[in-house]
């Protein structure tokens, strides 16, 4: 069930949507009709406009509405589709403006710091006199602050990373929002985290390789190789700390979560698929990160609109960046055309068994946050079991083994009919 005011999605249960704090109204079931008419009594009200009287049905006014039949909504008061996209997208493009700022100000200010301002100040007291001498010497200082900014490029991306994760979630929770359920973080079964750590290397090495395969200009990977030499260079613990672990959770909060969540119910799911992918192609800069950016932000969204959280997205993204550390350059040997065929086998077992076939009865059982769906009755009934036996707890063996016997029965069923 979705909330009628934002959309996203409710545990069974729930009498306030947990995003937007507004009540969840659900249409009070028909009432009973008695089939025996009313005795004449001069003192029951007949006007509908009078209140029936507490004792009576529960102090609820049959006459008021024949039949239980509610008002029909003013489909004018509803929000368009367009004005809630719109709104879906400002919102987002807001998060991402202060993803870029807080990068900006870290980066703009340790610039700042490490110029030469007393060679600059004596540059510009001569610039009147020479003004070729003056834009050389700026050019120079210049440049020396942007040769700092690279050799402390992988300890300013952390800092900018860890500040935005600390003020997004500082603005959540001055709204009163949970940050964890503002950008669906939750839990899942241990196993699929080992499978998605499997094919972010994989999707690495697929995109790396292949791409040194096609006869690209060799200017292109000279500026890729640039944009990311001085991240990758430099004290190792700070980089694989930055690059392949604070910077993926970010950039997934940035470019999954929080677009996924907004645009999701404005725009449906694969177009918000679409646009998050197109956004982080964008931020990656350089015409090659942004083609293979915006293919792994397709995959990456995919896998959230499966699971309904980024932690696999996290995950995949965290080992697809920690394979650039020891997969080395663009010169395509023996040893990485085997990797290659190596990650078309593994992209397409994992795809297969942690997408395909998601979920599986381990997949229930460690659905703490309630967010697996079934279209199929059977299977959303065993899930329901599950969730009160988790409630109630004290669940036996012999208990789990029959409904996972039932899951795979239904599967097995379900397979038969498709052949």
């Amino acid at each position: 069930m979705n909330c009628p005011h934002c959309g996203r999605d409710l545990r069974d249960g729930d009498r306030f949507c947990p995003s937007c704090g507004k009540p969840v109204t659900t249409p009070d079931p028909k009432p009973e009709q008695n089939p025996d008419p009313a005795p004449e009594n001069p003192g029951t009200p007949a006007d509908p406009g009078i209140p029936a009287d507490p004792g009576i049905n529960g102090g609820r006014n049959d006459y008021a509405f024949p039949d239980g039949a509610a008002p029909i909504p003013d489909p004018r008061n509803r929000p368009s589709r367009v004005a809630a996209a719109l709104k879906a997208i400002a919102a987002v493009v807001l998060y991402l403006f202060l993803f870029v700022g807080i990068q900006s100000c870290v980066i703009g200010n340790y610039a700042a710091s490490r110029m030469d301002t007393g060679a600059l100040t004596i540059a510009a007291q001569d610039a009147a006199n020479d003004p070729e001498a003056f834009q050389s010497a700026f050019a120079e200082i210049m440049r020396q602050a942007l040769d700092a900014v690279m050799e402390k490029q992988a300890l300013l991306t952390l800092i900018s990373s860890l500040l935005t994760i600390l003020v997004i979630c500082l603005l959540f929770r001055l709204r009163r929002r949970r940050p964890l359920e503002e950008f669906a973080l939750y839990p899942v079964n241990p196993r699929r985290l080992i499978q998605f750590a499997l094919l972010g290397t994989a999707l690495n090495v697929f995109l790396s390789v292949g791409l040194s395969l096609i006869p690209l200009p060799e200017e292109l990977f000279e500026m890729q190789e640039m944009q990311y030499a001085g991240i990758l260079e430099g004290n190792l613990f700070v980089s694989l700390l930055s690059v392949g672990i604070v910077g993926p959770i970010t950039e997934e909060i940035v470019f999954r979560g929080i677009p996924m969540t907004r645009l999701g119910p404005a725009i449906g799911g694969w177009g918000a698929v679409f646009v998050s992918s197109v956004l982080f192609g964008l931020a990656h800069g350089t015409p090659l990160a942004i083609g293979y950016a915006f293919l792994i932000g397709m995959v990456f969204a995919a896998v959230y609109l499966r699971y309904g959280t980024i932690l696999p997205g996290i995950v995949c993204h965290c080992f697809f960046n920690l394979t650039s550390f020891w997969l080395g350059g663009s010169e395509v040997t023996a040893w990485q055309i085997a990797l290659l065929a190596a990650s078309v086998l593994i992209l397409g077992w994992t795809w297969f068994s942690a997408v395909i076939r998601y979920p599986r009865f381990d997949d229930v059982l460690y659905d703490r946050a309630g967010r697996i769906r079934s279209e199929d009755p059977r299977k959303q009934a065993i899930i329901e079991e599950c969730r009160r036996i988790r409630t109630e707890g004290g669940a036996e063996m012999a208990e789990i083994r029959e409904l996972a016997e039932k899951w795979d029965q239904i599967n097995r069923n379900q397979q038969g009919q498709d052949k």
